[in-house]
């Protein structure tokens, strides 16, 4: 846990490296611009009028969409920002990839309504959410003729349930990541990041409670990284938002 000194100095360090030209915000201004590009029409409103609510919220929509990228995240292509953190978002990538591949399948056996596959299903399921991390082997979980192309169709990346499930979990990390403030981390200290629990509407949880810990556990690790993130280079953010901002009124 960096506290408020440690925080200081982060921000210090950075604005020393900008000044010295030894980097650059090119790649964090590029990422803001499009996650104000996706974002809702009265929250740009908002922030052209200054609101930090609504720039604390297009920051949330980045991380949230960062996450979820797929990819590993090269330190290289990174935002200037988030240099540090490449490797943890990585890491977030690859148990969110694998989140939303199990709920895809999950949710094409739920909708058969046979009990004795759902259970088994529900078995196999607990046995991969031992390991974060890990994806769900589709192969693994027995199903019938008729289903299992349904459930391997699923979990294709791009596919209309994966795609809806991705959208899912990108909403429920963005809304987390809104919702948990600075006071908050600075609040729990000691207590560890197990202590910031996200709160608002969360999907049904067709799986147990395997999966939910496994997708909750997810969720704090990236409130954690977007709140120390935005505390850092608050200053930073608020300023390319409103330069993009300004800038995109200037060219209308």
């Amino acid at each position: 846990m960096i506290h408020d000194h440690g925080i200081d100095y982060e921000r210090g360090k950075f604005a020393d490296k900008i000044r010295d030209k030894t980097l650059t915000t090119e790649r964090t201004a590029a990422w803001l611009r499009q996650a104000i590009a996706a974002s809702p029409a009265e929250v740009v409103g908002n922030a052209r009028e200054g609101c930090r609510v609504a720039f604390k919220r297009i920051h949330a929509s980045a991380i949230a969409t960062l996450v979820a990228g797929g990819e590993p995240l090269p330190v290289e292509a990174a935002p200037e920002t988030l240099l540090f953190d490449a490797p943890r978002i990585t890491n977030m990538r690859t148990e969110f990839d694998a989140l939303v591949g199990l709920e895809s399948a999950v949710v094409v056996v739920g909708a058969t309504k046979d009990a004795a596959l759902i259970r088994s299903v529900r078995a196999a399921v607990d046995a991969t959410m031992a390991t974060p991390g890990t994806a769900l082997d589709p192969e693994a979980l027995g199903l019938t003729a008729a289903v299992a192309p349904r459930v391997k169709a699923a979990m294709v990346p791009g596919s209309p349930v994966h795609s809806l499930m991705r959208l899912r979990m990108v909403g429920l990390i963005r809304r987390s990541i809104a919702e948990v403030g600075v006071l908050i981390l600075r609040f729990v200290g000691d207590l560890g990041l197990s202590a910031i629990t996200p709160q608002g509407p969360q999907p049904a949880d067709p799986h147990g409670g395997a999966f939910a810990h496994r997708r909750a556990k997810l969720v704090r690790d990236v409130c954690a990284v977007a709140v120390l993130n935005r505390e850092i280079h608050t200053s930073t953010y608020n300023d390319l938002i409103s330069g993009i901002l300004h800038a995109a009124n200037a060219a209308v």
